[in-house]
């Protein structure tokens, strides 16, 4: 894969320890260390705001099925409703509660901006995966204080940044030319296409570094796994993104049995809850096998 260097300590996750990472992700951060909180987000007051519609930073661990660790975090925002934090994106697409895309791509920015710099100066520098719908890349002022921002960065701390574009899946051609102009800031790209796209010719032309797809849902409560022509799409979709020089990852992966699944098909990167869960602090980049997540998974 194209520049994606991941700096991993020699630490392990154990089974314990994970499950009390995942048990912390649906709580705020202690109260002993107030300045971690300020960093996830300039505008998060001490009391957080709770109510529908109210916004909150939030991370998502991305995990390397290849190498076996945590390789970086997705900066998701979550947004209140109804008094539990939900995906952002998805609240905004179902229309729950009334959500600017563009707000949310906002605390994205800010809160892994942050995290960034922090594992910078912490000298354990880390990825940190950033979403930016087509809405907010529509506006000619929020493109240019996008890339702006970007610019302004160290060259080591643009490259540790993977960006794609959200709402643009059905538009290849439009999507390859914001991520083009996105790409010669220096930071990493993402092309998500719809779950059961194979073809990746239309990004020729743009340096992307991880071809992705986003995991159907259920299609009911019991269902779990994937159908034997999903698995033969999966590995038709490692073959055409390994033609480019990419890796592949899959995310809201809900399930064990996905996850096997596509692992062996040859997709590197996951995230969601059969992984490790959402939570208010980035992951340290550590090993985590699959065995530490069935582990987690049974001791859960």
């Amino acid at each position: 894969m194209k520049g994606l260097a991941v700096e991993a300590s020699s630490g392990r996750l154990d089974a314990g320890a994970l499950t009390a990472l995942a048990d912390r992700s649906a709580a705020a951060p202690p109260a002993d260390k107030p300045e971690e909180r300020r960093q996830v987000s300039r505008s998060t007051p001490a009391e957080e705001d709770k109510s529908d519609g109210a916004l909150s930073a939030w991370f998502r661990p991305v995990w390397d099925g290849k190498n076996q660790v945590i390789a970086g975090n997705a900066s998701r925002p979550k947004v209140w409703v109804g008094g539990r934090p939900l995906d952002g994106r998805r609240v905004a697409e179902t229309r729950m509660v009334p959500v600017d895309q563009t707000a949310i791509d906002h605390l994205a920015q800010t809160a892994g901006f942050d995290a960034l710099m922090r594992s910078v100066r912490a000298k354990s520098q880390t990825q940190i995966y950033l979403s930016i719908h087509a809405e907010t890349w529509a506006s000619r002022e929020e493109r240019e204080e996008i890339l702006r921002r970007f610019n302004a960065l160290p060259e080591n701390v643009r490259n540790a940044f993977r960006v794609r574009i959200d709402g643009m899946t059905e538009d290849v051609s439009n999507m390859a030319k914001a991520l083009d102009e996105i790409g010669r800031t220096g930071v990493g790209l993402m092309a998500e296409l719809p779950f059961g796209e194979i073809d990746v010719t239309g990004f020729e032309d743009v340096e992307i570094d991880l071809f992705g797809w986003r995991c159907k849902p259920p299609s009911n409560a019991n269902s779990s796994g994937l159908m034997d022509h999903d698995t033969t799409a999966l590995k038709r979709f490692v073959a055409a993104a390994a033609a480019q020089g990419a890796d592949t990852y899959l995310q809201d992966v809900r399930d064990l049995y996905v996850l096997k699944s596509a692992r062996d098909a040859g997709i590197r990167y996951f995230s969601g809850q059969a992984v490790i869960t959402d939570r208010h602090i980035p992951a340290p980049n550590q090993a985590l096998s699959m065995m530490d997540i069935y582990r987690t998974h049974k001791a859960a």
